[in-house]
């Protein structure tokens, strides 16, 4: 089982507001991108009939600076725990050495 996962992105328009600057929600959408990329890597899918439940009971975002239309970064996606029916991630959203976000769910 995998216990961290890279995924590279770059910014959309339409992921952006007026002003070219990435909605909050969207950082949440970019750290379940590279969760599902890191279990499909695995050879496991989210969906099926696998008997597997993937809710949310908690997920928070820190936000250091923006990213902008075209920038590409990188969602880094690490297991920090787990038991007998939970997961628990943690993800840093970076652009080169600076910082963007860190979040967890």
């Amino acid at each position: 089982m995998p216990s961290e996962y890279r995924l590279k992105r770059r910014v959309q328009f339409y992921e952006t507001d007026m002003a070219g600057i990435v909605h909050f929600s969207w950082y949440f959408r970019y750290m379940e991108e590279a969760e599902h990329a890191m279990w499909r890597e695995a050879g496991i899918s989210l969906v099926g009939d696998s008997g597997i439940g993937w809710p949310r009971v908690e997920a928070a975002f820190e936000y250091h600076r923006p990213l902008r239309f075209e920038d590409e970064f990188e969602v880094h996606l690490r297991i920090v725990g787990k038991d007998a029916r939970t997961i628990w991630y943690e993800s840093v959203i970076s652009r080169g050495d600076t910082r963007i976000a860190t979040g967890r769910i």
